[in-house]
Parts: structure tokens; C-alpha cells; sequence
């Protein structure tokens, strides 16, 4: 499901300076021993609406990237650059990217975890425009929000005050470390794509072509392990599928066949049905189709009754089978529909409600003497 990211550098790099592995610690072991979190991907291309000529554009921008090793290539590089900043931070397309990240961000990460995200924008000036579009969108967004970037002698008197000073980043830094804090959502374009960990960060909206090891390095900002996390998702609105693909055949031939496709509608959203039926048959007998459409009252009596149960359904070789199955495969049932909300429908998003309160509250009912209270009706509620 999905991959991690831990190597540093590139496989072909490591091996010219440092010889061949004696001992390959690759990705894959990496998840398996969880020091890291597999990386999820879903493209949102689409949302932007961008023509063939764009997209055209944007493919070629990543062979350039990948060959600049002569004048002639760096100066068609500049030029193609150019146009690509051009079209990334046309008024529309910048609309259109802000409205959706909105949209996925409020619908389906906000409540996740900590509710850390962090926006890659292209460059300086379309980060800004980012940042002021999404507050024109949201001006309730006005402590959520920060723009980490460098800044220039030459940056309009509004920048400098958006920018900050050095002090004004590491207070940043500091609040986006703090999974407690306001600031939930960092837009940047080059600091803190690496070396800069928050591990309850479990998303990142890709606005800026990469490719190879920059791009594996920005990934792994999403990779780092936080409680029951999943996994990371990045969000891609410029098409680094191909880039990915590249960058991930310098690392080792089991990573490429174990986590060589992380896309949520082919990994995620298939293990998320599959959990979902599984919770389905735990609790066959009992019906909560009506759920979906009751009321406070009538929705908690069907969580306490599903309760009632399944701590009812002994198995006769093991008191707690029966239980244990379903705390498992329910908590299975949460994380994976942390990472591919996005692709449900409502039935499927009101049943996975259903099952996590009821994990919940059978979590409380179980562990209630290590600190935990039995579930208000303001929790059953929500």
C-alpha cells in the first residue's frame, strides 16, 4: 500500500561515491519496521482545467529539468520557465487551485490528525498569490495560513511584511511544529522540502514540477510516523505521476514492485471497501441502515446497540475474538478512508462514521480504567 521514503540519495549516486550496498535499507523495510509511513497519491490535474498545450508544457519542463548540463539547455530551460510561470499563475488557474485545495482540504483532511498541510508552490510570486487568494476564500484563514520563503531587497513592501524576518520563520516553524496550534497550512516553494520534519503532516499539495531526488526528499515530509497515521498523501495539480515513477527507479527493485503504484483510486479506496464489508459482516444480523438519515437519538442507539453486539458475539474458543477482530479491522476501516475520502460517496462516508463510533466507543468501554471516560452524548453526536 502506497510507499516511504528514508534513502537520502539517489541508488546510483550512493553507489559511485560510496561503492556497492553492503547492506540495503530501503524503503519497504523502512514501513515494515515503522521508522516510516507508506506515501499515498491522488491527482487532482483535472481540477484545473488545463489545456493539452499546458500540459504539453509541463511534460517538457520536466525533461529540461533533467538535462541541464550545457548552456543551450539552461537557456531554453530559462524561457520554459518563464511560460510556466506565466500560465501556474494566470488569475484563473490560481482561482481554480485555491478553490479546490479549499474544498479537498475542509472535506476531507482538516479533521485528520492535526490537520497539517503544506502547499509547494511554484514560485515566490505564485506562492503569494496563493496566500492572498485563499484568504479572499477563507478570511476566517488568517491565523491558519503562513508563507515560508526566502526573501529579496527587491520584494514589494507587502511581501516583507508577509515574509517576515528570520525570527518571523522560526516562529512559523515553531507553530507548524506545534499540533496544538492554529497554523495548520505552510505554502512554500524551496525551504523546508527538506530536513524539516512535523510528523503528524499528512498532507501536501503539489504545485510546482520536481523531479528525482528533490522530489523524493519533498515527499518524505509526509512519511514520518504519528500515532495510528496511515500514511501521507500528496495531492498532485501539475502531473509528477511520471516524475515519480522515475525518481523511483534509483532506489531498489522490491521497492519498485512492493510500492511502485501508491495511487488512492488503485490501493486505497479498494482496501477501504474491502474493510467496509468486513465490518459489514462482523455485525450481520444487525440492521443500521437507518443511520444514514436519523436523528442524534436515533443514530447514538444504533452505535450503542452495534456495541452491545458485538461485545455480545463471544466466540466459543475466545471470549474476545469477536471484539478484537473488529477493533482491528475497523481501525483498518479509518485509515484507510483517511487517505482516499475523497473518492467515496455519502453512503460509504456515513457508514464509515458509523463503524469508527462505534470503534470508539468500545475502546472506551474496554479501556475505561486506563484513563478514558465512557462517551458523552455530545461525542456520540459528532
Amino acid at each position: 500500500m502506497g510507499y516511504g521514503c528514508v534513502l537520502a540519495y539517489p541508488r546510483q549516486w550512493k553507489i559511485e561515491v560510496f561503492g556497492d550496498y553492503i547492506d540495503i535499507y530501503d524503503m519497504t523495510q523502512a514501513v515494515e519496521d515503522g521508522a516510516t509511513r507508506p506515501v499515498y497519491y491522488e491527482s487532482r490535474v483535472i481540477h484545473l482545467k488545463l489545456d493539452e498545450n499546458t500540459l504539453a508544457l509541463i511534460d517538457s519542463t520536466y525533461d529540461v529539468l533533467e538535462q541541464q548540463s550545457n548552456p543551450a539547455t539552461i537557456e531554453k530551460s530559462k524561457k520554459m520557465l518563464g511560460q510556466m510561470e506565466s500560465v501556474l499563475g494566470a488569475d484563473a488557474t490560481i482561482d481554480s487551485l485555491c478553490k479546490d485545495i479549499v474544498e479537498h482540504y475542509e472535506k476531507y483532511r482538516q479533521n485528520l490528525l492535526t490537520g497539517k498541510a503544506m502547499i509547494v508552490a511554484y514560485s515566490r510570486g505564485i506562492a503569494m498569490k496563493i496566500y492572498h487568494k485563499l484568504l479572499e476564500i477563507r478570511p476566517e484563514w488568517n491565523e491558519k495560513i503562513g508563507v515560508i520563503m526566502t526573501g529579496s531587497n527587491n520584494d514589494p513592501e507587502e511581501w516583507k511584511e508577509i515574509i517576515g524576518t528570520k525570527a518571523h520563520k522560526e516562529e512559523l516553524a515553531r507553530k507548524f511544529k506545534d499540533n496544538n496550534d492554529p497554523m495548520k497550512i505552510a505554502i512554500i516553494v524551496d525551504m523546508w522540502l527538506t530536513g524539516f520534519d512535523v510528523p503528524s503532516l499528512a498532507t501536501m499539495y503539489i504545485y510546482k514540477p520536481m523531479h528525482g531526488y528533490n522530489l523524493m526528499q519533498a515527499i518524505a515530509r509526509v512519511n514520518r510516523v504519528f500515532k495510528d497515521k496511515e500514511g501521507g498523501l500528496i495531492v498532485d495539480y501539475v502531473g509528477i505521476a511520471s516524475a515519480l515513477k522515475a525518481a523511483m527507479n534509483e532506489y531498489t527493485a522490491r521497492d519498485r514492485a512492493k510500492y511502485g503504484d501508491m495511487n488512492i483510486s488503485k490501493v486505497a479506496y479498494p482496501k477501504f471497501k474491502e474493510k467496509l464489508q468486513v465490518c459489514k459482516d462482523l455485525i450481520h444480523g444487525f440492521d443500521f441502515s437507518e443511520f444514514t438519515n436519523g436523528t442524534a437519538l436515533q443514530k447514538g442507539k444504533l452505535i450503542s446497540g452495534s456495541v452491545n453486539f458485538i461485545l455480545g458475539a463471544k466466540s466459543p474458543n475466545k471470549d474476545d475474538e469477536v471484539k478484537d477482530l473488529y477493533l482491528k479491522e475497523a481501525l483498518l476501516l479509518k485509515q484507510a478512508h483517511s487517505l482516499c475520502s475523497s473518492l467515496t460517496n455519502e453512503q460509504e462516508r456515513h457508514e464509515a462514521a458509523y463503524f469508527e463510533a462505534v470503534r470508539a466507543m468500545i475502546m472506551k468501554i474496554t479501556f475505561v480504567g486506563n484513563g478514558n471516560k465512557p462517551l458523552s452524548l455530545r461525542e456520540i453526536n459528532e
